[in-house]
């Protein structure tokens, strides 16, 4: 399936972005992964607190390379879930991978809305994977879209 499909099925709007918006969301990334891995570091904050900022980092990756594409998540039902699933028709991720961010997704709606618990080894490895998703992502967005790598 491709964007154009995605789009036609109403999951995707068209969206122009600019050079300043993807800087924006890149310092915003960096952020979030950084304080994931202060969080992982530093015994005063709970699992889910780094598991959610370092989902926070993936999703904000899946949506900078959805805007470099000229698409945006529709808004409405399953919104995170095609957030999460567009990382294949953008950065090319196996469906295993993506399958991986999925469960990371649920475990933080159910850390968040029904005070599941996430271990302390969850949280390490999904901050781990968006450290090395960001990597992907930057040199994804110097290989197909250069003009707006800041």
């Amino acid at each position: 399936m491709t964007s154009q499909d995605w789009a036609k099925k109403g999951w995707l709007e068209n969206y122009t972005t600019s050079l300043k918006e993807i800087a924006d969301r890149l310092a915003a990334i960096d952020r979030y992964l950084g304080d994931a891995e202060r969080a992982g570091r530093v015994g005063d904050f709970s699992a889910e607190a780094q598991h959610n900022l370092a989902y926070d980092a993936i999703r904000q990756m899946a949506e900078t390379a959805l805007l470099a594409e000229g698409y945006k998540v529709a808004r409405g039902a399953n919104h995170h879930v095609h957030n999460i699933d567009s990382l294949r028709l953008t950065l090319q991720l196996k469906a295993q991978r993506v399958s991986a961010l999925q469960a990371s997704r649920q475990k933080r709606h159910n850390s968040e809305y029904i005070a599941a618990r996430i271990s302390d080894l969850e949280a390490k490895e999904l901050t781990a994977f968006a450290r090395v998703l960001r990597s992907e992502l930057s040199a994804w967005l110097q290989k197909n879209h250069a003009g707006l790598v800041p």
